[in-house]
C-alpha cells in the first residue's frame, strides 16, 4: 500500500489523502449483516422546547409534537413510517440504548423502522426500502422567512450512508424543493445522535405559486441500496426564520505530524491538540466575532482555548482554528471532557446546536484513536463476506517505545465463538507501508464476546518517534455464508484518511466516512533486553487462508538472510519450492501460487534467515 500523506487544512479543514499513489478507496464497506451497537454519546443533544418561541426567537406558525398518531399521509414501495414510543425494533437495533430523545419522546414520535421490516434470518429477505411521511397542508400565506425545525436520530445501512430528504412542496408533490436532512455523520453503518435540524424555506417560499397549499415530506430513500436501520422523528415545528442563529457543524482533533484524533494516549506519547471547526450561520443576520470556544475539564482544573472571531453571512459555514493548541496533562486515568461550542457577538436565539462534546483519558500504556463509545461494528468489506478480513487505524508514534501487545472489541455474536482473530503492525518506510509483525491467531471463547481481547505480540515490537503506522485487526472469515464473520467494534467518526483495511486481495485501501476501529496499541517504553528474542526473521500469518488461487505471508528481517519455502501436502510429498536466495534487511513479502493445487489442505515450510516455521494452508 502507498502512503497516504495527510494534512489538516486550514481553509477547508478536511483531511486529505493527496499525492495518493495506487490506493483504493472504500465506499460501501460494512457487510450487509452487521448489527448495530451502543448508539454514541459523545456528540451532545440539549433538549429545548422549542414548540413555543416567543417573538424573540421566531413565532411558531405550525407544529407538531406526536401526542398520539397524527393525521398524517405515508405512501412509498415500503409504507411502514408508523406511531411509536418505544424505539427501533429489528434484528440489528437496540430499542434501549437507539430511542430518540427528543423533547417530546415520552408522548410518542414516528418512526422509519426499516430493521424491523426485514426477513429475521440474515441474507434471507434484504431488500431497499422507501417510504414517505407527509404533514397535512399547511398555510405560508403572509410569510417571507420561515425555518422548518424537527428533532430526529438516524442510522445508516451497511450498504450506503444516504442522507434521508426533506421535501417541500405547494402542488401535492408534483414538483417539490428538496433539502439534505441534515443527519451529523452520514457514513455507512454509522449511528447518529439525537440532533436538531433546520432548514431555511426562503427560496422556496420566494419560488412558490401556492402558499396556501404547502405540504413537507420526510422521505426515507434507499433505493440505491439501503436495507435496514431506522429513522425516528419528532417535535417538528414551522418558525419565523430567527435573526442570530450559528451552528457548530462538525469539529476536529488533531495531533502530530499526521494530525491523527487521538483519545486515549499514554504520558510519553502525550504531544499538542490543535482544535478546529466549521461554523455555519442559519440566521438571516451576518454574525460576528463568530469563534470556537473550547474547554477541557478533568473535574479539578479547566483548560480553554479559542479560535480567532470571524463575521460569518447568512447561509454561510467558516473555518475556525483554535490560535493556540492544547496540551493535556495529568497521571494515567484523567479523564477530560470536552465541551467544544460556537459563540458570536450578537445574542444566540436557539443554541441547541451550538455546542458539542467529546471525551480525551490519559491512560498508563493504552494509545488509541477511538474515544471508548461504541457506536457500531465492522466484519468485512461488501462483496468480501466470509472471507479474509483485516482493518485498522492509522498512528503516529512520538516517542521511541515498545508495542506489546493490542486490544480489540469484538462483537458479541455467537457465531464469532472459537472463529480465530490475530493483530498486525505495517510501518511505512517512505514509500510503502512494510510489514513489521503479527500476533499468534487467537481461537475467540464465549468469555471473549462483548469485550477487549488483548492478543500479545511473540517478540515486542520496537517503534520510533516519527514512525507512522497501521494497528490492524483481522480473521479468515467464518468461510460458510450461513454463519457470520467476526465483527470488530467501532467508535466516533473521524475524518478520512485513517482508517484502511484489506479484503481477501491483500490490498489495503482507506474508508470513505470511516469511524474509529476499536484497536489499541499497548505500550511499554522500558523493555528490557532479556524480553526481546534475538531471532533474525519475524514471519506473519498466510493472508488470505483459505485461499483459491494465490496466498501471501509477509515477513520481516534484522539482518539479510538467506530465505527459500516448499509446499507439502499431508502425506509430505513435495509439490513445490523456491529458494530466494539472499534477501535484504527489512518487510518482505511471499506470494505462493496455489492455483494448480486441488481442494484441501497442504503445509507452507519456510526457512527465513535460519528460522523455520510451517503455515497450514486451504485451498478452496
Amino acid at each position: 500500500m502507498k502512503k497516504i500523506y495527510l494534512s489538516v487544512m486550514a481553509a477547508s479543514l478536511a483531511v486529505a489523502a493527496g499525492a495518493q499513489q495506487g490506493m483504493q478507496q472504500v465506499t460501501e464497506t460494512k457487510d450487509a449483516y452487521e448489527k448495530v451497537g451502543q448508539a454514541p454519546a459523545v456528540k451532545s443533544f440539549h433538549k429545548t422546547p422549542f414548540l413555543n418561541y416567543t417573538k424573540a426567537s421566531g413565532d411558531s406558525i405550525w407544529s407538531e409534537d406526536f401526542n398520539g398518531a397524527p393525521g398524517w399521509n405515508t405512501g412509498g414501495a415500503q409504507d411502514i413510517w408508523a406511531f411509536d414510543t418505544d424505539g427501533p425494533n429489528g434484528q440489528y437495533s437496540d430499542p434501549a440504548e437507539q430511542i430518540i430523545e427528543s423533547t417530546t419522546a415520552g408522548n410518542g414520535f414516528m418512526i422509519y423502522d426499516a430493521d424491523a421490516n426485514q426477513s429475521p434470518t440474515p441474507g434471507g429477505g434484504f431488500f431497499d426500502h422507501v417510504g414517505w411521511l407527509e404533514t397535512p397542508v399547511i398555510d405560508f400565506t403572509g410569510y417571507t422567512n420561515l425555518t422548518l425545525i424537527f428533532q430526529h436520530t438516524y442510522r445508516t445501512c451497511c450498504a450506503q450512508g444516504f442522507e434521508p430528504q426533506v421535501e417541500v412542496s405547494d402542488d401535492g408533490f408534483a414538483t417539490s424543493e428538496v433539502y439534505g436532512a441534515g443527519i451529523p455523520g452520514v457514513g455507512v453503518n454509522d449511528a447518529a445522535p439525537t440532533s436538531i435540524t433546520k432548514v431555511d424555506l426562503s427560496d422556496f417560499i420566494a419560488n412558490a405559486s401556492n402558499l396556501a397549499n404547502v405540504q413537507i415530506r420526510f422521505l426515507f430513500d434507499g433505493s440505491g441500496g439501503t436495507t435496514h436501520y431506522f429513522w425516528q422523528l419528532d417535535d417538528v415545528a414551522i418558525i419565523e426564520s430567527l435573526n442570530n442563529d450559528l451552528i457548530l457543524n462538525d469539529y476536529f482533533l488533531a495531533s502530530g505530524a499526521l494530525k491523527i484524533p487521538y483519545h486515549q494516549v499514554p504520558p510519553e506519547q502525550l504531544v499538542d491538540v490543535e482544535f478546529s471547526a466549521l461554523i455555519g450561520n442559519i440566521g438571516l443576520d451576518p454574525q460576528t466575532s463568530a469563534a470556537l470556544d473550547v474547554v477541557a475539564d478533568d473535574g479539578t482544573n479547566q483548560d480553554n482555548v479559542s479560535s480567532a472571531g470571524a463575521t460569518i453571512n447568512p447561509d454561510a459555514v467558516d473555518s475556525v482554528v483554535a490560535t493556540t493548541n492544547w496540551l493535556p496533562s495529568g497521571t494515567p486515568g484523567t479523564v477530560y471532557d470536552l465541551t467544544l461550542s460556537a459563540n458570536q457577538a450578537e445574542s444566540e436565539q436557539e443554541p441547541s446546536d451550538n455546542e458539542q462534546m467529546d471525551v480525551f483519558t490519559i491512560t498508563d500504556s493504552v494509545y488509541s484513536v477511538d474515544n471508548g463509545n461504541i457506536s457500531g461494528f465492522i466484519s468485512n468489506f461488501q462483496g468480501n463476506s466470509n472471507q479474509a478480513f483485516k482493518i485498522g487505524n492509522n498512528m503516529e508514534i512520538m516517542e521511541d517505545t515498545y508495542i506489546t501487545s493490542m486490544s480489540v472489541f469484538v462483537r458479541d455474536l455467537a457465531d464469532a465463538e472459537t472463529q480465530e482473530i490475530y493483530g498486525e503492525i505495517q510501518k511505512f518506510d517512505g514509500t510503502d507501508y512494510i510489514f513489521e509483525g503479527s500476533t499468534d491467531f487467537y481461537a475467540l471463547q464465549s468469555s471473549d464476546l462483548g469485550t477487549m481481547v488483548t492478543l500479545t505480540f511473540p517478540t515486542p515490537i520496537q517503534v520510533n518517534a516519527g514512525d507512522d503506522i497501521l494497528l490492524l485487526a483481522g480473521h479468515n472469515g467464518s468461510l460458510d455464508a450461513n454463519i457470520d464473520d467476526v465483527a470488530f467494534g467501532m467508535a466516533q467518526a473521524i475524518p478520512q484518511g485513517f482508517v484502511a483495511g484489506a479484503a481477501s486481495d491483500g490490498e489495503l485501501a482507506v474508508l470513505t466516512d470511516p469511524s474509529a476501529i476499536v484497536v489499541r496499541a499497548n505500550l511499554n517504553p522500558n523493555v528490557s533486553v532479556n524480553e526481546i528474542n534475538a531471532e533474525e526473521a519475524v514471519i506473519g500469518q498466510t493472508f488470505p487462508n483459505p485461499f483459491t488461487n494465490t496466498t501471501s505471508i509477509e515477513y520481516n528481517l534484522k539482518n539479510a538472510g538467506e530465505v527459500s519455502y516448499s509446499v507439502v501436502d499431508v502425506a509430505g510429498k513435495e509439490l513445490m519450492s523456491k529458494n530466494e536466495g539472499t534477501v535484504a534487511a527489512g518487510g518482505h513479502k511471499i506470494t505462493v501460487d496455489g492455483s494448480n493445487l486441488s481442494t484441501g489442505v497442504y503445509y507452507l515450510n519456510l526457512n527465513v534467515a535460519g528460522k523455520k516455521v510451517t503455515r497450514k494452508l486451504m485451498v478452496k
